[in-house]
């Protein structure tokens, strides 16, 4: 917990665990606030007082929206303390295909596709959940729909990378959100168009690997400089997979899983940096295209996905001093392209 001084206040800054790398809580200062009002912001978009936060409480997953069938409006949260998972406000709108950040104590849901039986409708829209009022509101829209996007964290920032808009647009381009401003702006797009892109940050670089570009499954994989705003090469993925999850963990990035244009795949490789190598370890227990990945207190989970004759429920965890995958446990219901992110519980 850190401190800072504001007009002879001490306000407290609150932090994740380490265990939690590439999401950060702060509960915003007076100076921050000034400046939001400043611009004319809603009501509803500006923070709340510190001193209505409570204390943060126990990391959770939170696990957003998917397929099955059709786009869902479900959101609930999984708590690795007591293998639980609890349901929570639903989405406005049913999506799959979303992206999920949590930055400054709220859950951002981003872009997706609203697929009904009627039709398809890739989105713009941005909702942001507030874990301790259970309540959604929206905030600024991407400046394009972007489906099957890519979405992660570094400084405070929300990244929306590639996706698609319609059957016939993939998209290199890339945006940034502040949520300070409220305000999307777009900054160095990719190398190549990338739908189905898994992304993971490391280091305070963005990864992104895989994809599709509307015509091939990619093996292909970038990484974002944010303070040179710049996309570069590096080594490809030793199998071409899109639909993939990825995540960091102890100097790693991680691809698992996807599908290579045949099949869904189980594999998972690992990428270190230093090196510039991608090594394949211990496959997952089940096959899975459309997963979800993320690091929760320092584990490694993936959950739900298709495996190519139905949709999953279940979370497997990577345990990496035994290089083997276990299950641990299943959601309340199986889908597949779910967005994901990590917070604090909500407040029920």
């Amino acid at each position: 917990m850190e401190s800072v001084t504001f007009g002879g206040v001490v306000l407290e800054r609150l932090m994740l665990p380490r265990c939690c790398l590439g999401f950060s809580v702060v509960l915003r200062n007076c100076e921050q606030r000034v400046a939001i009002e400043n611009k004319g912001h809603k009501e509803d978009l500006q923070p709340h007082d510190n001193s209505q936060r409570r204390p943060p409480g126990p990391t959770v997953m939170f696990f957003a929206g998917g397929y099955l069938r059709r786009s869902l409006d479900v959101l609930e949260c999984f708590d690795p303390s007591t293998l639980k998972w609890t349901i929570l406000s639903p989405l406005s709108v049913p999506k799959s295909g979303l992206g999920a950040a949590y930055v400054d104590n709220m859950l951002f849901i981003i872009g997706g596709r609203n697929n009904t039986s009627s039709g398809n409708i890739d989105t713009a829209s941005v909702e942001r959940y507030d874990p301790l009022r259970d309540e959604w509101k929206p905030v600024k829209p991407l400046n394009v729909p972007r489906n099957r996007l890519g979405v992660a964290t570094v400084d405070g920032y929300i990244y929306a990378i590639g996706g698609g808009n319609g059957n016939f647009t993939c998209h290199t381009s890339v945006e940034r959100y502040d949520p300070k401003l409220d305000e999307w702006i777009t900054v160095m797009p990719l190398n190549f168009a990338r739908i189905g892109v898994a992304i993971a940050v490391l280091d305070r670089k963005l990864y992104a690997a895989g994809g599709f570009d509307g015509r091939n499954r990619l093996r292909s994989v970038e990484c974002y400089d944010v303070d040179n705003d710049l996309w570069k090469l590096v080594s490809p993925l030793v199998e071409r997979r899109s639909g993939a999850g990825a995540a960091s963990l102890n100097s790693y990035v991680y691809a698992i899983g996807g599908y290579n244009g045949d099949t869904q795949l189980n594999s998972v490789e690992r990428y270190h940096p230093a090196s510039d190598t991608w090594t394949v370890i211990s496959p997952l227990i089940h096959k899975r295209s459309a997963l979800s990945a993320t690091v929760l207190c320092g584990k490694l989970y993936v959950v739900g996905g298709y495996d190519g004759d139905g949709f999953l429920n279940t979370l497997e965890e990577y345990v990496p001093e035994e290089d083997r995958w276990k299950l641990v446990t299943s959601m309340n219901l199986g889908r597949s392209g779910a967005g994901i992110a990590v917070g604090w519980k909500p407040a029920l």
